[in-house]
């Protein structure tokens, strides 16, 4: 993120490459990390100056673990089927529904919210501080793997927002959700490259220290050609990350 609001301006080739090296080690201490920048990502390219000083600011210098909340039991991206919804009562907006598999969840700090507008069911998205009233959470999912990044349902009853905390213009939450994901996509990207790496690395050590017939498996043909081949989509993969996020530098 920029110095100005307390970054260091590294870009997202640096951020790919540091993902990467620590995806090889653990998928789930990188997600951690993409996960954590969703929101900022959101708040970096939307927030208007009064969210940048009370969201921003603080998620860059690692006060919070926000989160991005747009999934639902019924959909996963299409803003036309959203079941959470936005309703104006007085001068608040009052939210009523469930979003599913939000990472961070259980972490306060501020949740990027993704409702339907129950007058024009047009996408707003909301920021608000979990643990308010109404805010709730599921048991976190048991997975196959990421075992340390947890994920749950989010239940919102009667969740109240203030009309200050309506990330960008109302009607525009799909094209923030867009926005955002393309970024957060490229971070995700990073972490299975890594773990793509990482999982090379382990194959050639394997190949070299098992023995069959008093010479290690990796002098025969057979096992080079199939690491030779995992190496070749690992060097394709680094490559596209490399250009994709040179490419969003230059953006």
């Amino acid at each position: 993120y920029p110095e100005e609001v307390g970054g260091i301006g590294a870009g997202y080739l640096a951020t790919a490459i540091a993902l990467e090296e620590i995806g090889k080690v653990s998928a789930s201490a990188a997600t951690l990390l993409t996960v954590c920048y969703l929101p900022l990502d959101a708040l970096h390219l939307y927030a208007n100056e009064e969210q940048v000083q009370k969201y921003l600011i603080p998620g860059v210098a690692g006060e919070y673990r926000g989160s991005f909340a747009f999934t639902e039991p019924e959909t996963g991206s299409d803003p036309k089927q959203l079941k959470t919804i936005a309703e104006k009562v007085g001068d608040k907006w009052v939210l009523n529904g469930s979003k599913r598999f939000i990472s961070n969840a259980a972490y306060e700090g501020p949740i990027i919210i993704f409702a339907k507008e129950k007058e024009t069911e047009a996408c707003t998205a909301f920021i608000v501080k979990k643990f308010c009233k109404g805010y709730t959470l599921s048991k976190p999912y048991e997975k196959v793997s990421l075992q340390g990044s947890n994920i749950y349902d989010v239940f919102l009853d009667g969740v109240e927002v203030e009309e200050c905390d309506i990330l960008g213009e109302r009607g525009q939450g799909f094209d923030i959700l867009i926005g955002t994901t393309a970024y957060g996509k490229l971070a995700f990207s990073a972490v299975f490259t890594g773990t793509m790496g990482g999982s090379f690395d382990m194959a050639v050590k394997y190949a070299k220290e098992k023995m069959h017939r008093d010479k290690p498996i990796a002098k025969f043909p057979t096992i080079q050609s199939r690491i030779a081949e995992i190496g070749a989509n690992v060097m394709a993969a680094k490559m596209c990350l490399y250009k994709a996020a040179s490419d969003a530098d230059e953006y």
